[in-house]
C-alpha cells in the first residue's frame, strides 16, 4: 500500500501576486485618504462651530442695538413732546405779559418764568442732541453686526457645502474597497480636493 501525500496548495502565479499587491496598495491608499478626510472634516466641524457661535453673538448684538435704538427714539419723542409743552407755555406767557403794565408785579413773575422756560428748553435740546448721537452710534453698531452676521453666514454655507462634498468622497472611498477599482479612488481624491477647496475658500472668505 502506497502512502499518499496531502495535496499542497498550488503556488500563486505572478498575476495573482501582482493583483494581491495592487489590492493591498489600494487599500493602504484608501486608508490614508480616509484618515486625511476625517481629520479635515473634524477641523471644518470645529471651525463651523466657532463661526456659528460668532454668528449668534453678532445677531444678538444687532438685536440689542436695534432695541436700544427704538428705546432712544421713544425717549426722543418724549423729550420733543416735553419741549413742545414748554414752548406753548412760553407763548401763552408772552401773550399774557403783553397786556401787563411795566409796574405790574405779574410782569416780573412772567419774566422769571420766561427765563425758566428758556433754560428748560435749552436743557431738553441738549439732551435730545445727545440722544441723537447715541442713536447714530447704535445704528452704526446694528449695521456693523448685521454685516458681520451675513459674512459669517456665508462662511458657514461654504463649510456645509464643502463638508457634503467631502462626505461624498468618503462614500466613494468605501465603495473603492468593495469594488477594488483604482479609478474610483482617484475619482474620490478629485472630489475631495473640490470639497476641500470649497471649505477652505469659506475659511479664508473676506
Amino acid at each position: 500500500m502506497t502512502d499518499t501525500m496531502p495535496d499542497s496548495p498550488a503556488p500563486r502565479s505572478d498575476d495573482e501576486r501582482a493583483r494581491s499587491a495592487a489590492k493591498e496598495e489600494l487599500a493602504s491608499r484608501v486608508s490614508i485618504a480616509a484618515i486625511a478626510l476625517t481629520m479635515l472634516m473634524s477641523f471644518l466641524g470645529f471651525a463651523r462651530s466657532e463661526r456659528d457661535d460668532a454668528l449668534r453673538a453678532a445677531r444678538t448684538a444687532a438685536a440689542t442695538a436695534k432695541r436700544d435704538v427704538e428705546a432712544n427714539w421713544t425717549l426722543c419723542q418724549t423729550k420733543a413732546a416735553e419741549r413742545a409743552s414748554y414752548v406753548l407755555a412760553e407763548d401763552a406767557l408772552t401773550r399774557d405779559a403783553a397786556g401787563l403794565g411795566d409796574d405790574d408785579p405779574r410782569l416780573r413773575a412772567a419774566n422769571m418764568n420766561h427765563v425758566e422756560y428758556a433754560q428748560r428748553i435749552t436743557a431738553i435740546d441738549n439732551q435730545t442732541r445727545q440722544i441723537f448721537f447715541v442713536i447714530q452710534d447704535l445704528d452704526a453698531r446694528n449695521i456693523e453686526k448685521l454685516r458681520l452676521a451675513e459674512h459669517l453666514d456665508k462662511k458657514i454655507e461654504q463649510y456645509d457645502m464643502g463638508t457634503r462634498v467631502l462626505t461624498l468622497a468618503l462614500v466613494i472611498l468605501s465603495v473603492t474597497l468593495l469594488a477594488n477599482q483604482a479609478k474610483l479612488f482617484w475619482a474620490a481624491v478629485m472630489i475631495a480636493f473640490v470639497g476641500a477647496g470649497i471649505a477652505i475658500s469659506g475659511y479664508f472668505l473676506s
